[in-house]
């Protein structure tokens, strides 16, 4: 009898032991869930490594010509509003090349062009030079330096409505460890939310072991959209820098493969002479990925 007291006892201790198991997976489970949002990212980084060994240049769509662009049927042009002078047709056209480029190679089902309300474009002396919402832009030809500047503000912008109004989870509940401007509106299992736990604890606080050097500037060390924005900006206008500091630092990969992925391997410039703005140093980066 003793005995099988005994294996009773060790019958239900290994039932138990079973059930606790399971459980433990299941919690697992949803904990990963999170995470399994965003494994279909590519490598993109080690994929490009290995077909420039075959391959030195890769050809990529360029933009359309810079004077063949808004037309008076375009949904998106209809939507930037600035004044009708010669002098700012480039820049209109700057924001309506980089908008659509987004658009036509963007993974996600819901559209950038669709999404944006409107986009101001002013020419002043003063104010900032750029800021966005979910939906809208505003842009300041007057307090930039030249086209070139102007085509990374605009795309940085760009990535502000991309990262608040096109990425967008399903969850009904709200996270209220990252919100914007503690408004609690963004679902639980927003995918950009992965892209921001490489470098943050929060909205408002880094992790304590990131420097710098994880960041692909100092002005995205601000938060986690402009986080976001600088490394959308530099991906699509410069790829080859963003590639050559991701290839030396663990997050910045990871950073670098999700911007890749959102715009299926697409970029629009190399910039590979910035990356003499290093100086021979893989830590160093720029202030303002705008400015590059």
């Amino acid at each position: 009898m003793p005995i099988v007291k005994i294996l009773m006892s060790d019958i239900i201790k290994f039932f138990l032991a079973t059930i606790i198991l399971l459980l433990g997976f299941l919690w697992k489970g949803e904990k990963v869930g999170e995470i399994q949002e965003i494994l279909f990212f590519q490598d993109y980084l080690s994929q490009e490594s290995i077909e420039e060994q075959i391959e030195e240049q890769k050809i990529h769509p360029s933009a359309p010509d810079i004077q063949d662009t808004c037309s008076s049927q375009d949904q998106l042009c209809k939507k930037i509003k600035t004044l009708e002078t010669q002098e700012m047709i480039p820049y209109k056209n700057q924001v309506h090349i980089a908008t659509y480029f987004i658009n036509d190679n963007q993974i996600i089902e819901k559209k950038i062009v669709n999404t944006i309300k409107e986009i101001e474009i002013k020419n002043n002396e003063e104010g900032k030079r750029g800021s966005a919402t979910r939906d809208t832009i505003e842009l300041n030809v007057g307090l930039t330096n030249g086209l070139k500047e102007f085509q990374n503000l605009s795309t940085h912008e760009l990535g502000h409505i991309f990262d608040l109004g096109v990425i967008q989870g399903k969850q009904s509940t709200k996270s209220k460890v990252f919100t914007e401007g503690k408004r609690v509106v963004f679902a639980t299992d927003d995918p950009s939310f992965f892209f921001y736990k490489l470098s943050r604890t929060s909205e408002s606080i880094r992790k304590k072991d990131v420097s710098k050097k994880d960041f692909c500037s100092g002005y995205g060390m601000t938060d986690p959209f402009e986080d976001f924005s600088e490394c959308f900006n530099l991906y699509i206008n410069n790829q080859n820098f963003f590639k050559f500091i991701a290839k030396k630092n663990k997050i910045l990969a990871k950073k670098y493969n999700f911007i890749a992925t959102l715009l299926q391997g697409q970029y629009k410039e190399k910039n590979t002479e910035a990356i003499l703005l290093l100086k021979g140093n893989t830590a160093r980066r720029p202030r303002d990925t705008t400015k590059l």
